[in-house]
């Protein structure tokens, strides 16, 4: 293997530890706050507009993180059409 080669390398994989990193951090920056909020809405009852509001919300969360699971486990980036629909809010 060639110096260059081996710099190529080593760039890639800063690049995807740098990816890596700021997917946990996305992670921690939804779930912290998330977890603080939630207990915060014992007891409240939410309206139907409400409702299909975080129905939609949340589904697109679900769509991320299978996106993120997916990309871990097989290291397939690509996005289908209706997941991409889906986290665009159509």
């Amino acid at each position: 293997m060639t110096a260059i080669h081996e710099l190529a390398t080593d760039d890639r994989h800063f690049a995807r530890t740098g990816e890596f990193l700021d997917l946990i951090g996305a992670c921690h920056a939804f779930v912290a706050p998330a977890n603080r909020v939630v207990p915060g809405l014992r007891g409240r009852t939410v309206g139907e507009d409400e409702r299909t509001l975080m129905l939609e919300n949340t589904a697109r969360v679900k769509g991320a993180l299978e996106r993120i699971e997916h990309a871990v486990e097989t290291g397939d980036v690509d996005m289908d059409e209706a997941l991409a629909q889906l986290l665009r809010g159509e």
